[in-house]
């Protein structure tokens, strides 16, 4: 079961910036916070990569949030 924090790392890492994402953005959208699509793609690469995490790119894409993308990951 991937965690919050772990997902957050990830999603810092992907996005490239140097403002890690917070908990309390967990219910922001990826576009409000200043994820684009590639920071997506490269986010679900090294999770399945790292965690072995295989989601399915339609799921992926409704997952508009990093809690619907946790609940995706950890709940399919």
């Amino acid at each position: 079961m991937l965690t919050l924090d772990e997902l957050l790392r990830i999603l810092t890492d992907c996005a490239g910036s140097p403002e890690p994402v917070s908990g309390e953005l967990i219910d922001a959208e990826f576009a409000d916070l200043g994820y684009d699509s590639v920071a997506l793609i490269e986010a679900t690469g090294r999770l399945s990569r790292d965690h072995g995490v295989e989601l399915d790119d339609d799921a992926t894409a409704t997952a508009r949030t990093p809690r619907a993308l946790l609940e995706l990951i950890n709940h399919g």
